[in-house]
């Protein structure tokens, strides 16, 4: 392995760290936000800031396990603080960060692939494009991961390169089909609304 892959490989790792969950995703289910006094949210936003800036999934693991088991007798509306739904809370906000690391670092890749296929204008266009339209949906991917595509292909007016980016996307899809269960789990379910923050 050459020391431009390595470096590449350094990069990717320390980009990848970063999630940028928002604060009223689905992720704020796991820490009863919903029903959460002012001081509780604003622990609460104070944590998934800082667990954007960790580096690893451990460390955003970690942070989360710590901030439920120190503050769990504060929390309101998770039924009444019982030993198994604190277990529950820890397993639901683990399994949610593992999948969010998964989704953005398969997005991070497939980005990585298509870069040098787009002019260096069109290709910040088209990933800006991509992380809006995760935020806005709450990282609710399979919402928005499909017309992301189409957007992005009606961006290209070559049609040779055009089709080679299709194909590209298409292979990458096909050696990463976990993509394909990881992005519906971020589904906020019938009738779920913003956590509120204010």
């Amino acid at each position: 392995m050459g020391f431009a892959t390595l470096a590449l490989f350094a990069c990717l790792l320390v980009v990848a760290a970063s999630q940028g969950i928002v604060y009223n995703s689905p992720f704020c289910k796991v820490f009863g936000v919903a029903t959460a006094t002012n001081e509780w949210k604003t622990k609460y936003k104070t944590m998934i800031a800082n667990l954007n800036k960790d580096r690893t999934l451990n460390a955003q693991k970690k942070r989360a396990a710590t901030f439920l088991n120190k503050n769990w007798k504060n929390l309101k509306g998770i039924l009444n603080q019982a030993t198994d739904q604190l277990k529950l809370s820890l397993n639901n906000a683990d399994f949610m960060l593992g999948s969010r690391w998964r989704m953005t670092t398969y997005l991070k890749g497939l980005l990585a692939k298509i870069k040098s296929k787009l002019q260096k204008a069109k290709f910040a266009e088209m990933r800006d494009l991509l992380w809006a339209k995760d935020k806005a949906a709450l990282h609710y991917l399979n919402s928005v991961y499909d017309a992301w595509k189409t957007e992005l292909l009606a961006a290209i007016p070559d049609a040779a390169k055009k089709v080679e980016i299709s194909k590209i996307i298409i292979a990458y899809e096909a050696k990463n089909r976990g993509f394909q269960q990881d992005k519906v789990l971020w589904n906020p379910g019938f009738g779920f609304t913003k956590c509120s923050l204010s």
